[in-house]
């Protein structure tokens, strides 16, 4: 699967949207976000690096707290709440960097909506908050290929 078939829309200077029909359920989609043994096995580094949990608590008002450690020894750790959830069609969370320039920013906000669609399950992913077009445009090179590895792990 290649990052073609994820779908890119610029809603504004602050909010980018992504797609992807995903060969799944969407029960099998949410649980990939929201239970921290799937959501490990494709969040974190595009290629040879790893994903550190120190805190998933994947309920309403619950944290996260994670490190992606790339094949090169660089960490970037990044934080959040999730602020509602509605299996197997919804989730909200925060997005913060703990540290670099966009940790200055503030937190953003990331919508997670699942649908089923005739392959199996319609993602639509909407990040919005951003503060500048360049910190927009460098998150949107990092979720096509992250959405492409979650289509894998889970038609694999």
């Amino acid at each position: 699967m290649n990052e073609e078939l994820v779908k890119f829309s610029e809603l504004g200077d602050s909010t980018l949207q992504a797609q992807i029909d995903i060969k799944t359920s969407p029960e099998r989609v949410y649980a990939a976000w929201t239970k921290q043994d799937e959501f490990v096995k494709w969040f974190g580094p595009r290629v040879d690096g790893s994903l550190e949990v120190d805190t998933f608590d994947c309920s309403v008002g619950g944290k996260y707290d994670v490190t992606m450690v790339f094949a090169d020894g660089d960490r970037v750790q990044l934080l959040g709440d999730f602020q509602e959830l509605d299996p197997p069609k919804k989730l909200v969370f925060t997005w913060q960097w703990k540290e670099g320039p966009a940790a200055a920013s503030g937190p953003t906000l990331v919508t997670v909506d699942i649908v089923p669609s005739t392959k199996g399950a319609l993602l639509t992913l909407t990040h919005e908050r951003f503060t500048s077009v360049q910190s927009r445009n460098d998150h949107q090179s990092g979720w096509g290929p992250l959405l492409v590895k979650l289509a894998n792990v889970l038609t694999n």
